[in-house]
């Protein structure tokens, strides 16, 4: 494929989302609604969120106290830019649909400009939770 599109490829059991809400574990803060580099390739490539908020949460660590946690509400109807993923695990993967845009959006993490992706996520921020686990 020349600009490769990468939004439709779907792994395995994975479909396209285009309403509902899910959750993000953290702020809604640009550095949080920006994928890391690690996420610019892979079966869930792009910014991860899930359908359960509690799933969204960081893995427990074994005998660790409970404590809380912040998820964000996104609101995936209103993404425009973005397409929301689902695997069968609930595992959610908010990407454009050419790899050369998930990868720019990637390499702005950190920036002192917001990249449009960004931006686009956190509009769709309905409301933040706390969480004790």
């Amino acid at each position: 494929m020349a600009e490769e599109e990468i939004g439709e490829q779907l792994a395995d059991e994975e479909d396209r989302i285009t309403e509902g809400i899910v959750y993000r574990a953290g702020l809604s803060n640009p550095s949080n609604m920006t994928p890391r580099l690690k996420d610019a390739h892979g079966p869930r490539r792009g910014l991860s969120a899930h359908v359960d908020p509690v799933e969204a949460l960081p893995p427990e660590v074994p005998g660790e106290k409970s404590k809380p946690y912040v998820v964000v509400e996104i609101d995936v109807g209103l993404l425009q830019n973005l397409h929301a993923y689902r695997d069968s695990s609930g595992h959610i993967s908010f990407r454009p649909l050419k790899q050369a845009e998930l990868e720019e959006w990637v390499l702005s993490r950190g920036e002192e400009s917001m990249h449009p992706l960004t931006k686009e996520v956190r509009d769709a921020v309905r409301e933040k939770r706390k969480i004790t686990r």
